[in-house]
């Protein structure tokens, strides 16, 4: 499987998203092909990566949820809410 470089763009700059997309879709276009060779139609591994992707996401959002419900009142006071992914905001 390809190995995924580490950013070499700060965290606040424009193109970190789309850098994070390239270097996921070199490993994402290993893992499909890999699949491929098992058995899978493209289709259906580029399905199952989709909605894998999809519920990693909806738990990211419910985990946030959580975390801005029980961060502890002088935190978010103090700071805003706690934010999981801008690890500036992390206590």
């Amino acid at each position: 499987m390809a190995r995924i470089k580490a950013p070499r763009i700060t965290f606040d700059h424009p193109d970190r998203f789309l850098s994070c997309q390239e270097q996921i879709d070199v490993a994402a276009r290993d893992m499909l092909a890999a699949a491929v060779r098992a058995g899978w139609t493209e289709q259906e591994a580029t399905a199952a990566l989709v909605e894998v992707a999809d519920n990693r996401m909806l738990a990211h959002i419910a985990n946030q949820k959580t975390e801005d419900r029980i961060a502890p009142p002088s935190w978010s006071a103090d700071h805003g809410p706690l934010r999981l992914d801008d690890p500036s905001t992390r206590p």
